[in-house]
């Protein structure tokens, strides 16, 4: 009788170790079912809203052509003008102060027969930064964490794009906003 119970132990284990497994099994099973199920209800109703939505519509855009004799509306009148340049100079003064990092102003003169929007384009297409309207045909935006240099090889591209001259300075440490972008849009001097 000793031998007989380690075997019935055994096969006692045995047989929970399969009713376990098939209990396991049978609830894995069933929560595929239902996740299943529950998927193909989402897909279904998915069907329907993407059957109601319909393509919009829009009329087409004519080019507006100028009327003879008008006048190009200037830059200062479609973008912020010197104002609120000079309060993102300011933003950018404490944000150099607080990291003790380089900051360059830079201003951009249209020249030729370019138009201050193709300078305005530029400048976001080559510096990624804001364009701010300081004259009738010139615009100034700020360089963040780049020094002078930077700032003239953004200028020469934008240069390379649309006919145009342009300037940039770096900030001073003991310098205010107001000084910068006075710098900045001094008028150079002839020599």
């Amino acid at each position: 009788m000793s031998v007989w119970v380690p075997v019935l132990l055994g096969l006692a284990l045995v047989l929970a170790l399969v009713v376990i497994a098939v209990v396991v099994r049978r609830r894995a099973i069933a929560r595929e079912t239902q996740r299943t199920h529950e998927l193909t209800r989402l897909a279904e109703q998915l069907g329907v809203s993407l059957a109601q939505v319909y393509r919009p519509s829009f009329p087409p855009i004519e080019p507006s052509a100028p009327q003879p004799g008008a006048v190009a509306p200037l830059v200062a009148d479609r973008l912020p003008g010197r104002a609120a340049f000079l309060e993102a100079v300011a933003a950018e003064v404490e944000r150099a102060k607080a990291g003790a990092a380089r900051l360059t102003a830079a201003l951009v003169r249209a020249a030729g027969d370019a138009d201050s929007g193709t300078l305005v384009v530029a400048v976001d297409e080559i510096a990624g930064r804001r364009a701010y309207a300081v004259g009738p045909s010139a615009v100034a935006f700020t360089l963040p964490g780049l020094g002078r240099a930077d700032g003239l090889a953004a200028l020469a591209r934008i240069e390379s794009r649309a006919p145009s001259s342009g300037r940039a300075v770096e900030w001073k440490p003991e310098e205010t906003p107001v000084e910068l972008v006075a710098r900045l849009l001094e008028q150079p001097r002839d020599a």
